[in-house]
């Protein structure tokens, strides 16, 4: 397969939630080790309505450790990723966008340590709030770091559900799986056990990834209703849009100046 963004060299792979990496990422991970993995939120909504698991739990903070033993046993048994490579910043779920500054910092805390030369993120399509945090604050390190902001596709809204697709047209790359790849995914995503009732949903057959375009985070992320409108959830497009503005308002998070600051400031983007 074509070394998309940086294959066994540094690569940041930003995922939402334990288990977003594995269903947009998850084939590609299995030949492409990360430099580093970082979730930003713990996946438990602070309403258990919310909860996207069909298994019962005595608290959140039992929750929340399940998903966690799950992410270190995928990242360990199926990327080969070290304890170390593994970063949890354990934002509640659905409320990313209430710890942009300090998300912010823990990004930058680890790409001054890493010197990744590109950054994996969902794309800003209205999904899930947290993946269109992901996004924004993938394209604002990416930028700063001058490396290319790749995306993996998830899910949105357009008159309906919509899969392990991208909203709207533009160059992406289709990654038909094989058989053998097919019955890795499926290997994969039943590790994440708490999550079986949301990932029994998703097909297991194709991935799919494109360099990030340019968005304007000072607009919704989609014209019509995002995911998380109809799913009611408790966040809108228009807080999101409120809060990166009042982020992208402010000085940027500054890199540590020394050898691993050069190394990012002459990165250039990779070709495929």
């Amino acid at each position: 397969m074509t070394d998309l963004a940086g294959g066994e060299r540094r690569t940041l792979v930003i995922a939402p939630h334990p288990d977003d990496e594995a269903l947009g990422l998850g084939a590609y991970l299995q030949r492409h080790r990360p430099g580093a993995l970082v979730f930003l939120a713990d996946g438990v909504p602070r309403e258990p309505r919310f909860y996207s698991s069909d298994q019962y739990y005595d608290s959140p903070d039992a929750y929340r450790a399940d998903r966690q033993a799950e992410a270190k046993k995928v990242a360990t048994r199926f990327y080969r990723a070290a304890p170390g490579q593994l970063h949890f910043l354990n934002a509640p779920d659905m409320e990313c966008v209430e710890r942009l500054p300090a998300l912010e910092a823990e990004l930058t805390r680890i790409a001054e340590d890493l010197r990744p030369c590109a950054i994996w993120s969902p794309a800003y399509e209205g999904g899930h709030p947290d993946h269109d945090v992901a996004a924004f604050l993938a394209a604002r390190l990416a930028r700063r770091l001058r490396v290319d902001h790749w995306e993996y596709a998830l899910y949105h809204y357009y008159h309906g559900f919509q899969q392990l697709s991208f909203l709207g047209e533009g160059p992406a790359i289709t990654r038909a799986l094989s058989l053998e790849e097919m019955a890795y995914k499926k290997r994969l995503l039943a590790t994440y056990a708490s999550q079986t009732h949301t990932l029994r949903q998703f097909r297991t057959n194709v991935e799919r990834y494109r360099r990030a375009p340019g968005y304007d985070f000072s607009r919704r992320p989609v014209t019509g209703a995002a995911m998380y409108e109809v799913w009611q959830f408790p966040v809108t497009p228009e807080l999101l849009v409120e809060r990166f503005s009042q982020l992208q308002a402010q000085e940027p998070m500054p890199l540590t100046a020394g050898p691993a600051q050069a190394f990012l400031e002459n990165a250039r983007p990779l070709m495929l």
